[in-house]
């Protein structure tokens, strides 16, 4: 075996995550290093008839034929064909464990699997074992994709006066909110509780272009509120003659008194599809928010909760790297059937 093989294999045996081709090729390599069958017995506790047979192997089928029986194996016992038809079935049902899927094998191909071995099989095709997402029922495709190619039609014809804007209100109360974390095996992680309801309302802008945040706290988010809004939006846009600012369905953005400002005003509102709060950037801005305020943090009263909140906005420029690749329009449609 020459040294450039020696290196592959190596270099092979560190990326592999099959025990089995693991210690195949540790067989050959000790084999190659000079080591007999009684030492590599011992090292790797396997039979010595084992390692003569995968000696055997390796030099009648050479290095290649060698390695490629290893990775047939890693794929499990079924073929091509049964293996498409395992793919669609995991994406058409889903399932909660992997005995449920060993149970489906054995009555569909008549194969048994032991549902702790499946998961590499699983991790092969591409599956892993996550969270569930929950989307609105009353989501409408079409609806969506609709708005998504006038957006993109907004955005490309977009004037040097004109400027956009996404648009929502949010209600962070004063609770300790659990998430997930890296917590040292067999450890557990305490966090304290407290029992505030103190919400704090607050009605912000976003654009998606500079990811410059406007952001308003009231006692209550209505008409009101939001017209002051669209002041200040206006007074920070004196050089621009449009203002459009994508918002949903609430009602105070269709409030009479807003309706009223608005045929006075440089702003024009886009209304986002119902049941659409993944076109709405401003969505994953709350949402960065609560990670790096909320979750597993524990605020003793209602008035540090809200100066953490408000400082998260008055810096905001110190996630400003995190936020250029977070903020972007790229946008997943919710696809209910």
């Amino acid at each position: 075996m020459t040294n450039k093989e020696k290196e592959q294999l190596r270099k092979l045996q560190q990326q592999t995550k099959d025990k089995r081709v693991y210690r195949k090729i540790a067989i050959i390599l000790g084999l190659a290093s000079g080591f007999d069958y009684a030492s590599l017995s011992d090292i790797l506790s396997i039979d010595k008839t084992t390692i003569r047979r995968y000696e055997k192997d390796y030099l009648f089928n050479g290095m290649t034929s060698y390695l490629k029986d290893n990775y047939k194996g890693y794929w499990g016992k079924l073929n091509s064909f049964q293996l498409a038809k395992l793919n669609n079935e995991l994406n058409a049902r889903l399932y909660q464990t992997t005995t449920a899927i060993a149970d489906w094998i054995e009555r569909e191909f008549d194969v048994k699997y032991n549902p702790q071995g499946l998961v590499h099989l699983l991790h092969k095709l591409g599956f892993v074992y996550k969270q569930t997402k929950l989307i609105p029922s009353k989501a409408d495709e079409t609806a969506q994709r609709d708005f998504l190619n006038k957006f993109n039609e907004l955005q490309e014809n977009l004037k040097e006066n004109e400027v956009i804007y996404f648009g929502d209100g949010v209600h962070p109360q004063h609770n300790t909110k659990l998430a997930n974390g890296w917590i040292a095996k067999g450890k557990e992680k305490l966090i304290k509780s407290n029992t505030g309801r103190t919400r704090i309302n607050l009605n912000g802008l976003l654009n998606p272009d500079t990811k410059e945040v406007i952001i308003r706290e009231d006692k209550t988010i209505n008409a009101e509120s939001t017209i002051e809004l669209f002041k200040e939006t206006e007074e920070r846009n004196p050089t621009k003659d449009k203002i459009f600012i994508i918002v949903d369905n609430a009602r105070y953005y269709k409030n009479k008194l807003v309706s009223e400002y608005l045929e006075t005003s440089k702003i024009q509102l886009i209304f986002l599809p119902p049941y659409s709060p993944n076109l709405n950037l401003i969505e994953r801005l709350w949402k960065f928010m609560r990670k790096k305020i909320i979750n597993n943090q524990y605020y003793e009263k209602s008035t540090e909760f809200r100066r953490k909140l408000l400082e998260f906005f008055d810096n905001i420029d110190n996630y400003k790297d995190e936020l250029e690749s977070l903020l972007t329009c790229n946008f997943q449609i919710f696809q209910t059937d």
